[in-house]
Formats: C-alpha cells, structure tokens, sequence
C-alpha cells in the first residue's frame, strides 16, 4: 500500500508544457488516454506492477477503484498518478474539482519570489504557492548531503579494508619467517623470495 497524490489536468494536452511524462529508459513520450492511468516508476516499483497490470486507488471515503496501469513514467521525488478528465469522471462518475494552477514563468530570474507570494497568496481562493525551482534546490540539498555521507562510508571501508590486509600479509610473513630463511639458504635470490611470498598475498588482496 502506497499514499499517491492523484493529478488530472483540466487539458491533457497542455499537460506536457508543465510535466514531461516520459519513460526513464528511451525518453519516449508518454500520453494520457482513457484506457488507463501512468504511473511514477517508484510506484510501480513498490508495488510490483507494469504496464498493463491493474491496481485499487482508495478515496479519503474508502471508495476503492480497480485502474488499469497504462504507462510507468520517469520521477525521482514522490509518488504520483495521472488520469485524463474522461477516465476520472467515467470511474467517480463526476468531474473533477480543479484546485490546483501550473504556470511558468516568462523570466523567473528576474523575479522576487518572496514579493511574488505575498501578492498571488493576497489574491481570493488562494492558499498556498510553490516554486518549482525551491523544490528542486531543496531536493538537490538532500542529495548533496547524501553524497557526503556516503563518501565518508566509502572511504572509512575503504580504510579498514587496507588495515585488515595490511595486518594479516604482516602476520603471514611473520609466521613464515623460517621458512623464508630456509628457502634463502637453498640458494634464492632476493627477488624470488618476494615473489614466491607475495604472490599469494597479493590474490588474496585482490580478492578481498
């Protein structure tokens, strides 16, 4: 069971101007149709479905729906379904109650978020506001803060790695020191000693 946030655009042709529906591996587009509803590829995932599969979407009434899944697109953050008006309103038999407006805008740089909030968030019927560029830096943030920590695990196994080899080639000549002065005595160079020693710990390196 997974909680999914459920989107149907008022004109799913103008979808594609605010969100890219496409698959992760080809980018082919993919397009809202009646037959079904696309799913984010995490979704199906966790789910353990694909195209063609069907699954219940549950209602804040516990009305329990059987969709069929009609495409699987690329997403990196939550989980997402899209429906076209005509399968929303042929499965809830109503329309749906827009509540949400995507814009973009014509030259973001130039504008003065916090300025731009109090006066949209001043207008009637409006309360909230998002920018599309806050939610990706503060997802870029998270995974910049991964990416340290798993820099600093990597490296401390890698740490420990090198210490376990390093100790236990120094235990293995450690004990075969007679027998390196026995080999040395029948007449072995240097050279040869070395190799015949470290060859083994070598793979042994190598594979650990």
């Amino acid at each position: 069971t997974k909680q999914v946030t459920l989107v149907v655009p008022e004109n799913s042709e103008e979808l594609k101007d605010f969100i890219e529906l496409r698959t992760r591996i080809g980018h082919k587009p993919l397009t809202l149709t009646d037959e079904g509803i696309i799913i984010t590829e995490k979704l199906a995932k966790g789910l353990g479905v694909s195209v063609g599969d069907s699954l219940y979407i549950k209602d804040d009434e516990e009305h329990s729906h059987e969709l069929k899944v009609a495409g699987i697109t690329e997403n990196y953050a939550g989980h997402y379904a899209y429906a076209s008006p005509e399968l929303y309103e042929s499965i809830y038999g109503e329309e749906p109650e827009y509540k949400r407006v995507l814009t973009l805008l014509r030259n973001p740089e130039a504008v003065d978020e916090d300025e731009f909030i109090n006066e949209i968030l001043s207008l009637e019927g409006i309360s909230t506001i998002t920018f599309g560029s806050s939610l990706s830096k503060s997802f870029g943030d998270v995974v910049t803060s991964l990416n340290y920590v798993i820099i600093v695990l990597i490296v401390s196994a890698g740490a420990l790695a090198f210490i376990v080899l390093y100790n236990l080639t120094n235990i293995n000549i450690s004990e075969r020191i007679r027998e390196i002065a026995t080999i040395k005595v029948l007449g072995f160079y240097d050279k040869e000693v070395s190799s015949y020693v470290y060859r083994e710990n070598v793979i042994l390196s190598v594979i650990g």
